[in-house]
């Protein structure tokens, strides 16, 4: 804000005109006031550009597109009178920064933050394009970050979609380094413009930079007309698919805003009050808000961020600290830390759904394949919950639950806002996180240190681990990064590898080849890091089974025989949201909502599945595939799709150590049916039948790998904790080991 100069109005339109907001090239903005109090930014244009007609015929048409949009991520048209003398229009005030100046001031926003703020990002764009709109100037400066959420602003060239442009041929409107190539090539602008543009700007926020920034103008528009987009410091994998997705270069292959929720998956937060935000940055927004010239408190109809009001819906200091309601009352998000204190976990941002605090749990074992990839959510079941599992006879009574024992509990050297990421290879266990933290390795037996290291230079990396090996990949954001293979038990290096350029975005290993995705799709000797075969297709990430390496570029899923190489088959998937690999199929899961399960060897559908909205493909392995539906954990024949068993209100986990890890189970028996009314805990389950194992009523597990016959739950505040699983008596005179 600055001070008003000599010449400002001191009223626009009964509003009392405060300070100066901004100007630019069309006019200059005023923050105001109405007699209510209601704070308001008011556009006014400038003196020299009421004269010319075709500029009042723009103005009009933002003033009409502003009354059209609505949605809760970008800024609501207060008041406006195009024909005034100048003309003028009021919209919502909407204290903070714009994403312009928070990344220029604080840098790149962590990857978990540019989620929650894609997410809204594309509801906002969704609700502009639902209107018959096309923004045509999304970019930083044209982003709010609020007390009240992201809001996209400044509708001054949005225009309908179908309307006739009303600038010269050839005239790019438009910021360069945020058009899209259709723009750049002063051509007609629709809605995939804004996607495209949307593409750019979560570049930016991931990497400080955006992706065609040429240093120059002409350079910088060259290079979006070229597709020569830099993605090396997009790092996050799922974050990689959506920003590569929007940037494609012909409109028609660009998602619609609206498909970009499914493609971001459910999101591990709110973005409602600051606190989801880097606390350097909430803060500088907290303060802003807090300096603009808000009316006395109490003043009739005036509500100020945070206040409480009788709107249920509005933001209140509560709602906007928990994002939902909580257990406990004036703490509701608060919850036990491992180390018996209370707060919310990690120390950092209040998670608000329990997806936000689950990872794939990762296998050691049958095949040693790891994969340094996106997570496996987003694919939604269309059909109804099948009847032909198996059921229990009520009567039967709830299964006995043999309870695991805690062995062990160290809190990890490099801890993170999430909760520490787990490996086992060669007989250790590593424990990994932290933005610029790096990984350690423990005795699975005792939790005693072995060795640790940083990611390097202290930027942030990310790690890997199988068939015998520890892969320490980074540091992320170079122009080059490097794979480096170490000895588990020691941490010395045994080889390192190096793409000719670009990023690494995937490392599986299994069988004595390690499998790089970075320049082409490169096959390693585990053992010496010789090339063995390569392959020039592009992957951001890669899966191994069933004899085949998948390489999945967002765009189709190439099959390679894992040994020598060979090309075997494509399948087209639209940013797929799940490929796995066992028994002899293929399962895919794309953006249009389909699962394909093929023959690894030649293709051959298996079966195939329409899906919807609310469902999740989680892992296959042993005949079975394991997929969310309904608030229900339910289990598949791998080969047909037949219903096998089910289990209520679960959070999967992953398989480990013969069982399946879920997280839930509050409103079930274990079985499929009834109820526990023992609440949420970890609950491991039979593969073949889903019956109960043993459980653990301890902190909930969020990640998880067996080794020396224990299982190592990652807890939030970047604690490891090992459990000693009982040996169950199952309910049919039976019996089981857990590991």
């Amino acid at each position: 804000m600055a001070e008003l100069e000599r010449g400002d109005p001191r009223e626009i339109g009964g509003y009392r005109v405060l300070e100066r907001l901004g100007a630019g090239g069309m006019g200059v903005v005023y923050l105001g006031r109405s007699r209510a109090g209601t704070l308001v930014a008011v556009k006014v244009v400038r003196p020299g550009l009421v004269r010319d007609a075709r500029y009042r015929a723009r103005f009009r048409r933002e003033v009409a597109a502003a009354r059209t949009v609505t949605g809760a991520y970008t800024a609501p048209l207060v008041d406006a009178d195009p024909d005034a003398e100048p003309p003028w229009l009021a919209t919502a005030y909407l204290p903070g920064l714009s994403l312009d100046e928070a990344v220029g001031t604080f840098g790149a926003l962590p990857a978990a933050v540019v989620r929650l703020l894609a997410a809204a990002l594309a509801e906002a764009l969704a609700g502009i394009h639902g209107a018959g709109l096309v923004h045509r100037d999304l970019k930083p400066g044209n982003i709010m970050l609020t007390p009240g959420g992201p809001r996209v602003i400044d509708f001054g060239i949005a225009r309908p979609e179908d309307s006739a442009t009303l600038t010269q041929d050839g005239a790019l409107l438009g910021t360069p380094g945020f058009m899209s190539p259709e723009q750049a090539a002063g051509g007609r602008a629709g809605p995939p413009a804004d996607v495209f543009a949307l593409g750019s700007v979560l570049a930016y926020a991931t990497a400080g930079k955006g992706p065609f920034d040429a240093g120059n103008r002409v350079d910088t528009l060259q290079r979006i007309q070229r597709g020569q987009a830099d993605l090396a410091g997009v790092t996050d994998r799922r974050l990689r698919t959506v920003v590569a997705a929007c940037l494609r270069a012909e409109p028609r292959r660009r998602p619609a805003a609206a498909a970009l929720l499914d493609l971001l998956g459910e999101p591990a937060g709110t973005v409602h009050g600051t606190r989801w935000l880097p606390a350097a940055l909430a803060e500088a927004i907290d303060a802003r808000t807090a300096r603009a010239p808000w009316p006395r408190a109490g003043a009739a109809g005036v509500v100020r961020p945070g206040e409480p009001t009788a709107d249920p819906f509005a933001e209140t200091a509560a709602t906007a600290a928990t994002g939902e309601s909580g257990e406990a009352a004036g703490r509701p998000w608060e919850r036990a830390a491992p180390d018996g204190r209370r707060g919310a976990p990690g120390g950092g941002a209040p998670r608000t759904r329990r997806r936000a605090l689950l990872a794939a749990l990762a296998v050691a074992g049958a095949a040693g394949a790891v994969a340094l990839g996106r997570p496996l959510v987003g694919a939604f079941d269309r059909s109804p919950p099948p009847e032909d599992g198996r059921r229990r006879d009520p009567s039967d009574g709830p299964a006995p639950r043999p309870e695991a024992e805690e062995s062990w509990r160290v809190r990890a050297r490099y801890r993170g806002e999430s909760p520490t990421g787990l490996h086992v290879a060669g007989g250790v266990l590593f424990a990994h996180g932290g933005e610029k933290g790096g990984v350690q390795a423990l005795d699975p037996r005792t939790g005693e240190e072995l060795w640790h290291r940083r990611w390097g230079d202290g930027d942030e990396g990310d790690f890997a681990a199988g068939d015998g090996t520890a892969y320490l990949v980074g540091p992320q954001g170079a122009e080059t990064q490097r794979v480096r293979a170490l000895d588990p038990a020691s941490g010395d290096e045994r080889w390192s590898y190096g793409p000719e350029f670009g990023s690494v975005h995937a490392v599986a290993a299994a069988g004595g080849l390690t499998y790089l995705a970075a320049d082409g799709v490169v096959a390693l000797d585990t053992r010496g890091g010789d090339r063995r075969w390569s392959a020039g297709t592009t992957a951001f990430s890669l899966t191994l089974g069933s004899g085949v390496v998948l390489a999945d570029n967002g765009e189709e899923v190439t099959a390679f025989d894992a040994t020598g190489g060979k090309e075997r088959w494509s399948h087209p998937a639209e940013n797929t949201t799940a490929v796995l690999a066992s028994d002899g199929l293929v399962f895919v899961c794309d953006t249009y909502l389909s699962l394909a399960v093929l023959a690894a060897a030649d293709r051959t559908v298996a079966w195939r599945k329409e899906l919807t909205y609310p469902s999740t493909v989680h892992a296959a392995g042993g005949g079975v595939l394991y997929l969310s539906s309904s608030h229900r954990l339910r289990a598949l024949r791998a080969d047909t799709g037949r219903l096998l068993w089910s289990f209520p209100d679960a959070d999967f986990l992953g398989l480990a150590g013969g069982a399946v890890h879920v997280w839930g189970g509050g409103t079930g028996d274990g079985t499929g049916n009834g109820t526990t009314g023992g609440g949420r805990r970890l609950y491991a389950l039979d593969p073949a039948d889903g019956d109960v194992l043993w459980t653990y009523d301890g902190a909930g597990p969020v990640d998880g790998v067996t080794a020396a016959g224990l299982v190592f739950a990652g807890l939030p505040a970047g604690y490891v904790q090992a459990l000693r699983p009982p040996t169950a008596r199952r309910p049919n005179g039976g019996t089981s080991g857990a590991a």
